[in-house]
C-alpha cells in the first residue's frame, strides 16, 4: 500500500480508527523501537520530503535563520520551533490531528500543529508526502483522537475528518488518556493496586476491561512528589497508569506523594471494569464479571455507584470504558486529600511570606518610629491591597513621604532598573542563535511610541516583562540588570567580591551583535540580534591581576562557570549563567562613594514610584502627561520631496505608568486635577489629546495636612483608607532618633531609607540582613490576599460570617436612620403611598435619592424616632450620621479587611478584622469634603452637635465600634454591663430566627405574615430595634431569590420566576419537564390560545407557596393583563368573593392586606360587553340605568359607570328625536342590521330572547329566557321597537333593554387540550342588548344604544377532589332559566349551591377575527 493510501485511511471518518491504525505501517528512518507512543502520537515529518530535509539539516547545521526562510507553511515553522527546543535531537514532531482532506495523491490535508498561546489551534493545509504514519500496530479501549493532550481536548472518532471551522466550536476543555500496547508481552495481564498510608476510605479498583490478557505490565514506580511541587517525570510504570486511568488522577496522585503506592500485580483475567470500596485499605484491579476466586480472594464492601464499565464493543447501552472515566471514579476518593494538601501548602507558603513581611514591618518601625502598632499593621495592609488608594494625614514634618519612600524600598524596590535598550526574544532560541526581537527602546522605561495603536503589540510585550526577574531555563531574559546580590561586597560562600560599576555591568550583560535599521519613530526595526559567547580575554581584563575563580573554566574560545558556557544577553536569557557570574564575584562600586553613592542606589530603588507634586495653580497635563517633540521626515505626496516636521506627542509621566503612585499635597488639587486622577485611580486609565494611557496594578498613596480644605467627595470616595500621622511619643521619638543618630549606628544620620539600605549590604546569612521585595513578588502576595475567604474552610459566604458583617455595617452609613410614615401631608391634604401595602416598601427613608434639600427639616419626628438628642435620652449613634455613602466603601473594608487577615496569620476573614478595618475605610469619607454650596471643602458627614471627638476616625472607632456596635463602654445607648449583648449578638440572634422561620417548611406569605409585617409596624415606630433588623429581615428573602438551592420541585427560585414569565407568552412552557426548544417555543406562542388556559396559569401563581408577595403581584399582574386581552378585564360591580374560575384561584392565603390581585379572587370578566346583556348579568343588573355624563351635569370627576363604558367594546348609540317619525339615524341601523349580517353565519340555531319574567324564578330572579328567536328577527324587531318607542308608546322596556343570547361556533378551530375536563359543546356566546341610554319620552331627545358581547361559554362543577377542588366540569345547558338566573353569578348565597364558572374556552384568534370584523361593521 502507498503512503498516501495511509494517510488516506486516516481521513476515513467512517471507519474504525483503532483497527486501521493497527494494519497500516509507512516506512522512515525512524525505528519502531524509538516510536515513543505515549498519547496516541502517531503522525509527524516526513524526513524523505526534499523541503523537510532541508530545514533538518540547516537545524543541525545551526543556521536557525535560514530554515525559518526555507519553511513554506506553519507546519514546517512547527518543526523547526521543535527541533529548537529539543537542541536537534532526533525525535519524532508529533502532528496533533488531521482536520480535514480528500482521498488521493494530490489532494492536500489541513493538519493541527498546534496551539499558541493564547489557545487558538495553528492549522496548515500540506501536501500528504509531509508526513507519514508511525506505526502503532495494537490498541485497546476506545479511541478518542489522534494525539491526546494534556492543555487541549482530543478528538473523537468522527472528528478526524472535521473541517478547522468546525472543530473550533465542538471542542471542549478536557483531558483525554487513552490506552495503547507497547513493545510489552501480551500475555500478561495487569492488575492495580493503590494503598495510602493513613488506611482511611480507599478503593478497589475491578477492572475487567476488553482484549482479555493482552494488558503490560510494569513494576511500581518509586516516584512521587512532595506537595505543591513542580512537573513530574512520568516514568514507564507512570505513563502505563496514565493509559489505564486518565491524565488528570495520575498526575493529583503524583501531587498528593502517593503515586509510589501504586502497584501491578499480574495474571489477571478481565473483561470489563468496576470500582469497589475497599474494608482493609487498598485498591484493586479484579474481575467484577466472572472471576469468583478473585472477588472473594479480596476484601470489598460494595460497589461504587455508576463505576461499572463494560468492553469498547458491549452491546447498546452498556457504558464503554474510557480511562478518564474510570479516573473520575477514582479522582472522587482522592480529591478531599488533594484539595487538602494544597490548601495545607498554601498556607505554609502563606505563612513563609508572612514572616518575610514582618521582618520589614519591624525594620520599618524601627527607623520610622510608629507609636501605635496598629497603625504600623493598617500601614503595611494598605501595601497589600491591589489596586487600592490610601491617603496619609498629618501636619507637615510627620514624615508622610518618608515612611512612603521607605516603606517602598522595602515593598517595591526597583534595583537594577535600566532605561537602555532592550532586546525580549518573541520565541525560544538557541544560544548564539541569530533572531528577531521585541525592542524596548527605554528599557524599563515608557517609550513614547507605546501610546501609538501601531506598537500595541510591543507594549502589551513591555507590560509582561518589565518587572519579571531572570530565571534559570527560562526561554526570556528578566528585566532587572542586576539583583540586590550586586550589593555584597562579599558573596555568601565567603568570596571577597570586586567592584563594578553598574554601567560596566550592563554593557557586558547586553553585549550581543545587532543589526538594526532605526526608523523615523525611533523605534528598531528589521533588527536581528545574537548572544555572544564571553571571550577568555574579556574575563581576565575583569580580573585584572587577581586570579580566575575557580569555577571558572577555560576551554579554546569557551569561558565555562560551573560547567556552563558563559554567554552575552539578546533576550532569550542565553546570559543568564553570565549574570550569574557577575553577581557573585562582583560589586556595585558606588558602595565605595559613600553617603553620595547610596544616595544614587536610593533613587535607583524607587524608580517604580510614579511622584506627583500636587499644587492649586498646576493642571492635570502639568502632574500626569507630557509633551515629547520629535522630528519625523516624510515625503510629500504631490511633489515627492522629503519634509522635515515636527511631532508633539503625549507621554504620560511615572505616576501613571509605574505601579507605586504618590500624589503629594492632593489636598490642593483643583477640580480638573481631581477628576483626572480619579479616572486614573478608578479605571487604571487616563486620556490626554485622543490618546488612552493605561497603568498597571498599583498602590496609590496620597498625604494631606488635616487643617487643608478638603477634596471633592468623589475623589474622597475613591481613596479606600486613611491613615492618621500624628507627632510622636517622646518614648518613640527618642528611639527613633538614637536609631538615627547614635554614636554605634553605622548610618549615624542618615534617613529611614538609608538605614534599611545599609541592612541589605550584609550576607544573606546575617540575621540583620534585610531583602526587599520586588513589584511581581508584591503581586504575588496581592492574589494570596485576594484569595482569602471570609467563612472558614466548607462553610459557604451565604451562611454568614465576615461578609454578612461588613454588608450588615454597610447599612449604616448607608441608610438614613429615619422612619418613612404610611402617609404625608401635601398641601393641607394628606397623601398615602400607593405602594405602602407592599410587603417589601421600606419603612425607611432612602436619604441618598433625596433631591428635597428641605427633606429632614419637614420631617423632624420622623428623624427623632432614633434619637433626639435630648438630655437623657438614648439615642443610637448612626442617627448622627448625615452622609450617605455608596457602595464603594464596602469594596475597600473587604480588601482591607483581607490584609488584615493575612497579616495577622489568619486562614479566613474574622469579625475582629471588619470591625478594626471600618474606621480606616469610612472616617474620611465623612471627613471634609467638597460638596453642595461648600467652595472651602469643610462640610463634615456628621451632624455638628454629635461631633465632639477628634476626627471622624475617632467618631467612627468610639461612638460606631465601641460604643454602638460592641456596646462595651457607655454611651448614647446608656450604662452597660458585662451582660449587655453587642449589637452584633442582637443582629445575629434575629438572623437566625429568621432562618428559622423561612426555613419552617410554610408558605413564604407566612414568613411575611409573621416576620415583616410586624418588623415594618416596628421599625416605624422606632425605639427598640434598629433599621438594621428591616434590612435582615429582607435580606433572608433576597438570598433565596438569588439562591442555586432546589426547591422541594426541582427549581430555583429564579427558575420559577422564569418559568411563570415564559409561560405568559408560551403557555404550554409551564408543563414541560425540560426547557423548550425555540422551536417548539415560537410554535406555542403563535398557536391560538383560549382564557383557560392564562386562567390556569393565574391559579399555580395564587397557589405557589414558594414565591414571595412581591414577586406574586407582578406576576398576577401580567398574567391579568393578558387575560384582559382576551376578556376585557374584571366587572367591578361583580362580587369579590365569588370567583369566575376556581383553577385561577387559591382557597387559602394570608388576610393580611397586600398590594396588587388577590390571589383568593378572581371576578366575573366583562369580555368586553359590560352595559351589555352580560354585563347585565353578572353585576344583577347594576349596569342597567347608566346613563352619559354631560358638561354641567354633576361632578365630572366622579361620574357614575364610567368604567362600565370602558369595558365596552362593541357598540353604537344613534341620537334620536322623540316623535319625530321614522327616518332617523339611519347610520344607527344599518350599523346594527350590518353587525348581525357578519354574525349570521356563525350562530347555531335559535337563540334566547332575554327579559322580565312574568314570574319569578324559585331563586327569585326575575329575569330570563322568553322566547326562541333568530339573529334577522332580533335586527327586525329592533328597529321595529325603536320607532315605537319614539312614537311614545308605552311598555316597551327599553330602558333595561331589549336582548337576546345566541350560542355562535369559533371563528376558527380551537384547541380541545383545555376542554377536556369539561363536558358539553365548545361554543360561545353572543349576547345582544338594545336600550334608552339618555331620555325619555317625555323629552324631545333621546340616546339609544346597541351592545354586542362575545364571551366564552358558562360552565358549572360536576365533580371534584378531595379537598373540594372541581375537577371536571359542565357546560350549562343554553336554554334553560337557570343558566340566565343574574342570582347564581352575582349573589354568594346562592352561587354557593350551582358554582356557575366562566369556561375560558374564547380563543386569541376569535377575540381577533370577531373584533376586527364587528367593528368594521358596526362603523
Amino acid at each position: 500500500m502507498s503512503d498516501f493510501k495511509n494517510i488516506d485511511a486516516l481521513l476515513n471518518e467512517n471507519a474504525n480508527w483503532a483497527a486501521k491504525r493497527s494494519q497500516y505501517l509507512i516506512d522512515n528512518p525512524l525505528p519502531a523501537k524509538k516510536q515513543n507512543l505515549i498519547e496516541g502520537k502517531n503522525i509527524s515529518y516526513n524526513r524523505k520530503n526534499p523541503k523537510i530535509k532541508k530545514i533538518v539539516d540547516l537545524v543541525a547545521d545551526g543556521k536557525v535563520a535560514e530554515a525559518r526562510q526555507e519553511a513554506e507553511n506553519k507546519f514546517q515553522e512547527e518543526i523547526i520551533n521543535h527541533l529548537v527546543m529539543t537542541g536537534g535531537a532526533d525525535e519524532p514532531f508529533f502532528v496533533r490531528k488531521i482536520s480535514s482532506g480528500k482521498k488521493g495523491e494530490n489532494s492536500p490535508i489541513i493538519i493541527l500543529c498546534n496551539y499558541d498561546s493564547s489557545g487558538n489551534p495553528i492549522l496548515a493545509e500540506i501536501s500528504k508526502d509531509q508526513v507519514y504514519a508511525i506505526e502503532g500496530r495494537k490498541f485497546r479501549g476506545r479511541l478518542a483522537g489522534l494525539l491526546p493532550s494534556a492543555s487541549k481536548p482530543a478528538p473523537t472518532p468522527n472528528e478526524v475528518a472535521t473541517p478547522p471551522a468546525e472543530k473550533a466550536v465542538k471542542e471542549e476543555e478536557t483531558e483525554q488518556g487513552e490506552i495503547y500496547e507497547d513493545d510489552i508481552s501480551p500475555e500478561e495481564p495487569q492488575h492495580i493496586e493503590v494503598s495510602q498510608p493513613n488506611n482511611d476510605a480507599d478503593a478497589i479498583i475491578a477492572d475487567n476491561s476488553a482484549n482479555a490478557g493482552t494488558a503490560p505490565v510494569e513494576t511500581p514506580s518509586s516516584g512521587g512528589s512532595p506537595v505543591g511541587g513542580g512537573a513530574v517525570e512520568s516514568s514507564p510504570s507512570s505513563d502505563l497508569l496514565r493509559r489505564l486511568v486518565g491524565n488528570k488522577l495520575v498526575n493529583d496522585l503524583e501531587k498528593l506523594g502517593i503515586r509510589k503506592n501504586v502497584t501491578m500485580e499480574r495474571d489477571i483475567d478481565y473483561d470489563g471494569v468496576a470500582v469497589y470500596n475497599g474494608r482493609n485499605g487498598g485498591a484493586y484491579l479484579l474481575d467484577a464479571m466472572k472471576g469468583d476466586n478473585v472477588v472473594t480472594s479480596i476484601p470489598f464492601k460494595a460497589l461504587i455507584q455508576n463505576s461499572s464499565f463494560a468492553v469498547a464493543d458491549a452491546p447498546e447501552g452498556a457504558k464503554p470504558y474510557r480511562a478518564d472515566d474510570l479516573g473520575n471514579v477514582l479522582l472522587n476518593i482522592f480529591q478531599p486529600k488533594l484539595l487538602y494538601a494544597q490548601q495545607k501548602g498554601g498556607r505554609q507558603q502563606s505563612l513563609a511570606t508572612l514572616r518575610y513581611i514582618r521582618k520589614h514591618m519591624a525594620s520599618l518601625s524601627t527607623v520610622f518610629g510608629f507609636d501605635d502598632p496598629a497603625q504600623l499593621e493598617a500601614f503595611f495592609a494598605a501595601w497589600l491591597m491591589k489596586d487600592s488608594t490610601c491617603r496619609l494625614t498629618g501636619i507637615p514634618g510627620t514624615g508622610k513621604t518618608t515612611v512612603i519612600n521607605a516603606a517602598a524600598t522595602l515593598m517595591s524596590n526597583s534595583y537594577g532598573f535600566n532605561t537602555t535598550t532592550r532586546y525580549y526574544a518573541k520565541s525560544p532560541v538557541v544560544d548564539g542563535t541569530e533572531h528577531t526581537p521585541y525592542i524596548f527602546p527605554n528599557g524599563q522605561e515608557y517609550n513614547v511610541n507605546y501610546g501609538n495603536k501601531q506598537y500595541e503589540s510591543e507594549r502589551g510585550e513591555w507590560e509582561s516583562w518589565r518587572f519579571n526577574e531572570w530565571s534559570a531555563g527560562a526561554d526570556y531574559s528578566g528585566a532587572y540588570i542586576y539583583d540586590f546580590r550586586f550589593l555584597q561586597n562579599v558573596s555568601d560562600s565567603k568570596f571577597q567580591k570586586l567592584p563594578m560599576k553598574p554601567s560596566a555591568f550592563k554593557d557586558i550583560l547586553l553585549n550581543c551583535r545587532v543589526k538594526e535599521i532605526e526608523n523615523t519613530q525611533n523605534l528598531l526595526t528589521n533588527t536581528t540580534v545574537m548572544a555572544e559567547k564571553v571571550k577568555p580575554s574579556a574575563i581576565k581584563l575583569w580580573f585584572g591581576s587577581k586570579p580566575l575563580p575557580s569555577s571558572i573554566v577555560i576551554d579554546g574560545d569557551t569561558v565555562k562557570y560551573n560547567g556552563k558556557t558563559l554567554w552575552s544577553d539578546s533576550g532569550a536569557n542565553e546570559g543568564y549563567y553570565l549574570r550569574e557570574f557577575m553577581l557573585e564575584h562582583f560589586y556595585d562600586s558606588r558602595l565605595d562613594d559613600g553617603e553620595r553613592g547610596l544616595d544614587a542606589i536610593g533613587n535607583e530603588m524607587l524608580m517604580e514610584t510614579g511622584i506627583a507634586k500636587v499644587d492649586y495653580d498646576k493642571r492635570a497635563e502639568e502632574i500626569l502627561y507630557g509633551i515629547e517633540i520629535r522630528q519625523v521626515t516624510t515625503t510629500d505626496r504631490i511633489s515627492g520631496a522629503t519634509v522635515a516636521s515636527y511631532e508633539f506627542e503625549p507621554t504620560p509621566r511615572p505616576i501613571v505608568t509605574q505601579p507605586i503612585k504618590f500624589f503629594n499635597e492632593a489636598n490642593r488639587s483643583g477640580s480638573g486635577v481631581e477628576d483626572a486622577i480619579l479616572g486614573l485611580i478608578a479605571e487604571k486609565t487616563v486620556e490626554y489629546r485622543g490618546r488612552t494611557f493605561t497603568s498597571p496594578s498599583f498602590i496609590s498613596w496620597m498625604d494631606t495636612n488635616p487643617h487643608q480644605k478638603g477634596n471633592d467627595l468623589a475623589f474622597v470616595d475613591r481613596i479606600d483608607m486613611e491613615l492618621y500621622l500624628g507627632s510622636l511619643s517622646l518614648g518613640s521619638r527618642f528611639a527613633t532618633l538614637n536609631e538615627r543618630f547614635g554614636r554605634d549606628k553605622a548610618t549615624s544620620g542618615s534617613g529611614p531609607q538609608l538605614q534599611l539600605i545599609t541592612r541589605m549590604l550584609m550576607t544573606s546569612n546575617s540575621k540583620d540582613f534585610l531583602k526587599p521585595m520586588r513589584f511581581n513578588e508584591l503581586t504575588k502576595i496581592w492574589k494570596g490576599v485576594g484569595g482569602i475567604p471570609f467563612n472558614p474552610q466548607g462553610l459557604s459566604d451565604e451562611n454568614g460570617g465576615a461578609l454578612l458583617d461588613i454588608s450588615l455595617l454597610s447599612v449604616l452609613f448607608t441608610q438614613r436612620y429615619m422612619v418613612k410614615e404610611k402617609q404625608v401631608e401635601v398641601y393641607g391634604m394628606e397623601h398615602t403611598y400607593s405602594y405602602d401595602d407592599n410587603v417589601y416598601a421600606s419603612p425607611l427613608v432612602d436619604i441618598s435619592t433625596t433631591t428635597n434639600l428641605q427633606y429632614e427639616s419637614q420631617h423632624k419626628d420622623d428623624l427623632m424616632k432614633y434619637g433626639t438628642g435630648e438630655d437623657g435620652t438614648k439615642s443610637q449613634a448612626p442617627v448622627l450620621i448625615n452622609r450617605m455613602l455608596g457602595f464603594r466603601f464596602t469594596n475597600s473594608l473587604v480588601k482591607m479587611t483581607r490584609a488584615l487577615s493575612f497579616l495577622r496569620g489568619k486562614e479566613y476573614v474574622t469579625r475582629q478584622e471588619v470591625v478594626d478595618a471600618l474606621p480606616y475605610c469610612v472616617g474620611h469619607r465623612l471627613g471634609p469634603a467638597r460638596e453642595g454650596e461648600d467652595p472651602k471643602g469643610r462640610d463634615i458627614g456628621i451632624v455638628r452637635e454629635g461631633m465632639t471627638v477628634t476626627n471622624e476616625q475617632a467618631f467612627i472607632r468610639q461612638l460606631i465600634v465601641h460604643g454602638y456596635l460592641l456596646r462595651d463602654t457607655n454611651s448614647l445607648l446608656g450604662a452597660v454591663t458585662p451582660e449587655t449583648p453587642s449589637m452584633f449578638d442582637i443582629w445575629d440572634s434575629f438572623l437566625n430566627t429568621c432562618i428559622d422561620k423561612i426555613n419552617a417548611g410554610e408558605p413564604y406569605w407566612k414568613y411575611e405574615d409573621d416576620v415583616l409585617l410586624p418588623l415594618k409596624d416596628r421599625v416605624r415606630a422606632g425605639g427598640e430595634i434598629t433599621p438594621v433588623h428591616w434590612h435582615i429581615g429582607t435580606m433572608i428573602t433576597e438570598n433565596i431569590r438569588r439562591s442555586d438551592i432546589l426547591r422541594k420541585d426541582g427549581f430555583t427560585y429564579k427558575q420559577r420566576f422564569t418559568r411563570y414569565l415564559e409561560s405568559m407568552s408560551s403557555p404550554k412552557s409551564i408543563y414541560a419537564t425540560s426547557r423548550f426548544s425555540t422551536k417548539d417555543e415560537i410554535a406555542d406562542m403563535t398557536s391560538n390560545h383560549a382564557a383557560m388556559e392564562y386562567y390556569k396559569i393565574r391559579g399555580m401563581i395564587a397557589r405557589d407557596d414558594l414565591l414571595f408577595s412581591d414577586d406574586r403581584e407582578t406576576l398576577l399582574k401580567l398574567c391579568e393583563s393578558k387575560i384582559k386581552s382576551l376578556t376585557g378585564g374584571p366587572m367591578t360591580q361583580a362580587q369579590d368573593s365569588i370567583p369566575s374560575s376556581s383553577v385561577a384561584v387559591t382557597k387559602v392565603y394570608s388576610t393580611e392586606p397586600r398590594s396588587g390581585p388577590n390571589p383568593k379572587e378572581f371576578k366575573w370578566q366583562t369580555y368586553g360587553d359590560a352595559l351589555g346583556v352580560w354585563g347585565r348579568l353578572i353585576s344583577n343588573g347594576a349596569n342597567a340605568n347608566i346613563g352619559v355624563a354631560e358638561l354641567g351635569a354633576g361632578d365630572m370627576l366622579d361620574v357614575a359607570g364610567v368604567g362600565m363604558k370602558s369595558h365596552q367594546m362593541f357598540s353604537t348609540t344613534g341620537i334620536f328625536e322623540v316623535g319625530a317619525g321614522e327616518q332617523q339615524d339611519e347610520t344607527f341601523f344599518r350599523g346594527l342590521a350590518k353587525s348581525i349580517e357578519f354574525i349570521n353565519p356563525y350562530v347555531l340555531g335559535s337563540g334566547q330572547l332575554l327579559g322580565s319574567l312574568s314570574k319569578p324564578s324559585k331563586e327569585g330572579s326575575q329575569f330570563g329566557p322568553l322566547s326562541a328567536i333568530t339573529p334577522q328577527e332580533y335586527a327586525l324587531n329592533a328597529k321595529d321597537l325603536v320607532y315605537r318607542w319614539l312614537d311614545r308608546e308605552s311598555g316597551l322596556g327599553l330602558d333595561d333593554g331589549y336582548m337576546a343570547c345566541f350560542k355562535i361556533r369559533h371563528a376558527f378551530d380551537s384547541s380541545q387540550e383545555n376542554f377536556k375536563d369539561i363536558r358539553g359543546d365548545d361554543d360561545l356566546r353572543l349576547w345582544l342588548r338594545l336600550r334608552v341610554v339618555n331620555g325619555t319620552q317625555s323629552e324631545n331627545k333621546a340616546t339609544i344604544g346597541f351592545y354586542i358581547g362575545i364571551t366564552s361559554a358558562t360552565m358549572m362543577p360536576i365533580r371534584t377532589d378531595i379537598d373540594d377542588n372541581p375537577v371536571e366540569w359542565q357546560i350549562l345547558d343554553f336554554n334553560d332559566a337557570e343558566t340566565y338566573n343574574a342570582e347564581r353569578y352575582f349573589s354568594p348565597a346562592i352561587w354557593i349551591d350551582k358554582k356557575f364558572e366562566d369556561s375560558g374556552n374564547l380563543t386569541a384568534d376569535d377575540v381577533n377575527f370577531f373584533s376586527e370584523n364587528m367593528i368594521r361593521a358596526l362603523n
